[in-house]
């Protein structure tokens, strides 16, 4: 199964949104997970969709609270993809989308625009891709 994200800032990547309940997303995508707690801190169980590339975070009462891609996920804005971009170009994506990159090591995020993208092996490997792609809203980056 392929499917398409279209990230909202704030809102989510419809078809999913923020604040859908576990059985809304399931609905949604129709098909099934791996349901796992990420560790022992987790307060409810997450959804991992295999063929999608994309995790789905509940908070403890089971409502979407944040989404994450793997570099194999279909998340895109505007027609372009936000999955498999270098550290320079998830800089200009921010720009582009009217936000201000803030860059660490590993992350180059906007907290205001809810996205952050991880890049565990910058360091050593500047030119490799995002490993996950982290999208939330704003709130979730200030727990």
């Amino acid at each position: 199964m392929t499917a398409s994200f279209d990230f909202r800032p704030g809102v989510g990547a419809l078809p999913i949104s923020f604040g859908m309940t576990v059985a809304e997303v399931r609905g949604v995508i129709q098909s099934s997970p791996r349901s796992f707690k990420r560790n022992f801190l987790s307060k409810h169980p997450l959804d991992r969709f295999d063929t999608l590339g994309l995790f789905v975070n509940y908070n403890e009462n089971g409502i979407v609270e944040a989404l994450e891609f793997d570099e194999t996920g279909s998340l895109a804005s505007g027609g372009r993809s936000l999955c498999g971009l270098s550290y320079v170009e998830a800089e200009n994506t921010i720009r582009s989308l009217g936000g201000s990159p803030s860059s660490t090591d590993d992350t180059v995020e906007d907290t205001g625009l809810g996205i952050s993208f991880y890049f565990p092996d910058h360091s050593d490997e500047p030119e490799k891709p995002a490993q996950s792609v982290l999208i939330a809203p704003p709130s979730y980056f200030d727990e």
